[in-house]
């Protein structure tokens, strides 16, 4: 007997449907017998996709009411890469909330699920093979500023030489496509069970990967600018706490850093870096750099993500 079986959704209290009857006629055949046709009308603007998924009643609710309360902000959040070239259109929430619950194992939605101190939301990214930094740069430029003081370039994302060296690889395929995620941590991570924050930052990092379900992973350049620009739309900078969310003060009650956990390891000489990102309370802007991988940082955090692609259904 199969404990885990396959359900198929077609996700009606979603898209609907409406069937009629018509009676049509054939006059060139001598019977003259009508026939009976089923006419589907659907809502003009409605998308229906046929899917598999592995996850149970509850689950699927937890997946749904994530993205249904942040598919319009993240949407939102993306808008300054809209009109950039090559960037193709911007997925529906059908599309979505499909695909996810298609990609989605029972693993890792109850592992994410479980999580309530540093809880996983919903966002969609743009992952692109060539121009990732200007593409990143786009993004985080493009919000609104909302920090309160006279400096035209406060929020920008600034990027360390050797890091913005390392993260401009190009590859010969150019390629954007856009991801649905699901994202940990909002604006202050809180410590987790499985840290120590005694260690070094690239132990800690693999303690990380290790209680981690299979398919889920860190945080790449995407994932993090991504949520980087939501906090920044909203006025409260990631990874920075100001008492009562001041936009005009300099002393932090808290800071951190969000480790780069998915983009390798720069080598500088004989040391091995990590790349982080954070934001300057002074300067007032996004900076990515390099921080020692065996050296002990208790500002550094690890954020778990899970995404896919996202595959639009036909309008019929």
């Amino acid at each position: 007997m199969n404990d885990n079986p396959t359900q198929t959704q077609t996700a009606p209290e979603i898209l609907g449907s409406l069937s009629i009857e018509l009676e049509t006629g054939d006059q060139s055949k001598a019977s003259q017998q009508f026939q009976k046709t089923t006419l589907t009308v659907r809502p003009p603007i409605q998308e229906t996709i046929s899917f598999e998924t592995k996850l149970e009643g509850h689950q699927i609710e937890w997946v749904k009411k994530n993205i249904e309360e942040n598919y319009d902000r993240t949407r939102l959040v993306n808008a300054p890469l809209f009109e950039e070239e090559g960037v193709p259109q911007f997925p529906s929430r059908e599309a979505s909330l499909n695909s996810a619950l298609k990609q989605l194992t029972k693993e890792q939605v109850d592992y994410m699920m479980k999580n309530e101190i540093n809880p996983f939301t919903f966002q969609i990214k743009l992952v692109s093979t060539s121009n990732r930094l200007g593409l990143a740069r786009k993004l985080i430029n493009g919000q609104p500023k909302r920090m309160n003081i006279p400096n035209q370039q406060q929020q920008d994302l600034y990027i360390k030489e050797k890091v913005a060296q390392y993260l401009a690889t190009e590859t010969e395929s150019k390629k954007m496509e856009w991801k649905w995620e699901l994202f940990q941590g909002e604006q202050i991570m809180k410590p987790e069970a499985w840290d120590n924050l005694e260690l070094s930052v690239d132990v800690r990092k693999k303690a990380f990967k290790a209680q981690l379900p299979k398919g889920m992973k860190g945080t790449d350049l995407s994932s993090l600018t991504t949520r980087i620009a939501d906090a920044l739309e909203k006025g409260k900078p990631l990874d920075i706490k100001f008492k009562d969310d001041a936009t005009d003060i300099i002393d932090s009650e808290q800071w951190l850093v969000t480790i780069l956990d998915e983009e390798g390891v720069l080598i500088e000489e004989k040391d091995l870096f990590l790349l982080g990102g954070d934001f300057g309370p002074i300067e007032r802007m996004v900076y990515l750099l390099s921080y020692k991988a065996d050296a002990q940082d208790k500002a550094a955090c690890f954020r778990a993500s899970v995404n896919g692609g996202i595959e639009e259904a036909k309008h019929l």
